[in-house]
C-alpha cells in the first residue's frame, strides 16, 4: 500500500496538470461549440473516449488523494468534503452521460404537455437526423414566456419561463 501512495497518478501536481489540460479542452470545446455547432463539439470533444478518460483520471487521483491522505479524520474535515464533491459531480456526470435522454418540448404559453422530442444525431452534419417522441411521466404547464433583447438589437439576451410541473 505505501508503495501505490508515492504513485504519482495520486500526487497533487498531477491534479494540477490534469486541471490544466481539462481547462484548456473545455476551452478549445466552446471554441467549437460557438463556431461550428453543438453536434460538433459533442462530435470532436465530449463524446470522445479520452475526455471520459481524463475524468476516470481525476476521479481516480481524487479517491487516491482522500485514502492515502486520510482526508476523512475529523481534522481534515474540510478538506475531505472539498475532495468528496468533485468525486460526486464526476459519479453524477457519468451517470448523467449513460442514462439520460436530451430532448425539446414544445409548448405554448397557458397549453401543456408530456411530450418530448428526441433527435438521434449520426455526427455533426444536420441532414441525417431521425427524430422520436418519447412521453415523460409527468406534465408541464408553461404559465408565461419572455424574451428579453440586447438594448437596439433584435439579438435575445435571455429567456424567462413560468413552469409548473
Amino acid at each position: 500500500m505505501r508503495s501505490l501512495r508515492n504513485f504519482f497518478i495520486f500526487s497533487p501536481w498531477f491534479m494540477g496538470v490534469l486541471s490544466v489540460i481539462l481547462a484548456m479542452v473545455l476551452a478549445f470545446a466552446t471554441y467549437i461549440e460557438n463556431d461550428y455547432g453543438a453536434n460538433a463539439s459533442r462530435y470532436f470533444i465530449y463524446n470522445t473516449w479520452w475526455f471520459e478518460l481524463l475524468f476516470l483520471i481525476c476521479l481516480v487521483n481524487l479517491l487516491g488523494s482522500i485514502i492515502f491522505n486520510k482526508l476523512y479524520v475529523r481534522k481534515k474535515l474540510s478538506v475531505f468534503m472539498f475532495h468528496l464533491a468533485f468525486v460526486l459531480m464526476i459519479i453524477g456526470a457519468g451517470i448523467t452521460r449513460y442514462t439520460s435522454v436530451e430532448g425539446m418540448m414544445h409548448i405554448r404559453e397557458g397549453e401543456t404537455s408530456n411530450e418530448i422530442v428526441i433527435a438521434n444525431d449520426t455526427g455533426f452534419s444536420k441532414t441525417k437526423n431521425t427524430k422520436e417522441t418519447k412521453t415523460l411521466p409527468f406534465t408541464l404547464k408553461l404559465n408565461n414566456f419572455t424574451i428579453e433583447r440586447y438594448p437596439g438589437s433584435n439579438s435575445p439576451s435571455s429567456f424567462v419561463s413560468d413552469v409548473v410541473v
